[in-house]
């Protein structure tokens, strides 16, 4: 399994999760045109979308994708999947969102949508802070070895606000 990084808008990324056959899994299309071109260059195609919450930022480009890809579900619920020979895991973390959940690829690849960041956690826009905390608890429960790709890039901004 391999992870290609897609910047998208001002400071969020997309993913894809190569799988078997140049299927890919799409995460977090915040809009489609960046996550069209890197699955071109590659020789990709969609085959699933998994969407972290409802924010635009994160789901914009979920249905342009989807259409693109006749077949290509958009999946934004609890659930175990294997798509494409990759297991899917989307465990719920609400906090940020009511509705937010996580993905775990393989049991080794956490995409946490915008429950984590690089230096914090994601803002309380729905959720309270008990359960934003069972949320981030989940996520220590996993082995340290888990690979973490956030949506969004603040690490590298309050570095250069920091110089």
């Amino acid at each position: 399994m391999r992870v290609h990084v897609v910047p998208v808008l001002s400071d969020n990324y997309a993913y894809l999760v190569e799988g078997e056959g140049g299927a890919a899994l799409v995460v977090d299309p915040g809009e489609a045109g960046p996550v069209f071109s890197a699955l071109d260059a590659r020789g990709l195609r969609a085959a699933a979308v998994l969407v972290t919450h409802h924010h635009h930022d994160h789901a914009g480009g979920a249905a342009a994708v989807s259409s693109r890809y006749p077949g290509a579900p958009v999946i934004a619920k609890p659930g175990t999947w294997r798509i494409a020979g990759v297991m899917v895991e989307a465990a719920p973390t609400p906090g940020h969102t009511l509705d937010h959940v996580a993905y775990l690829v393989d049991g080794t690849d956490l995409f946490p949508g915008d429950l984590l960041f690089g230096l914090t956690i994601g803002n309380l826009f729905e959720g309270t802070p008990e359960v934003m905390w069972a949320s981030l608890r989940w996520v220590a429960a996993l082995p340290p070895s888990t690979r973490l790709w956030p949506g969004h890039e603040y690490t590298r901004m309050a570095i250069d606000e920091a110089l």
